[in-house]
């Protein structure tokens, strides 16, 4: 049976080999938790993007969006878009809390970690192992 909690341990146990094996290449991106070109809200607007580690860390990222009362949300690749103060391609998402959308998300993932910030009106679920 699929256990949320265990896929979403999984996944972080992935990026965080990736962001080991990638410690050998150069280095992009930031370690911040908001990117320090970013201006606008943050998540909501392509030149405030999340910053998150590869495309694994950005579904990762994505497993882990709350609505503020802890439910669940769904998502949908919309494309990728350019910014004036990024180098860097954005991911765009279409945030869904059933089957209506809410809210579309930017997302960098070029980027030496994930972000522990969630865009305004959302909240990020734990990574916490439970015994």
């Amino acid at each position: 049976m699929y256990n949320s909690d265990e896929s979403l341990m999984v996944m972080k146990a992935l990026c965080d080999i990736m962001a080991f094996s990638s410690n050998e290449r150069e280095e992009v991106g930031t370690d911040e938790d908001v990117l320090p070109q970013g201006y606008g809200e943050f998540g909501l607007e392509v030149t405030n993007p999340v910053p998150v580690h590869t495309l694994l860390g950005l579904r990762l990222y994505l497993e882990r969006l709350r609505t503020k009362d802890g439910v669940k949300v769904a998502y949908e690749r919309i494309g990728l878009m350019l910014a004036p103060n990024s180098p860097y391609g954005i991911e765009v998402y279409s945030i869904y809390l059933e089957k209506q959308e809410i809210a579309i998300l930017y997302i960098c993932p070029n980027n030496k970690k994930n972000s522990e910030k969630a865009p305004k009106g959302f909240q990020l679920a734990s990574l916490s192992v439970r015994p």
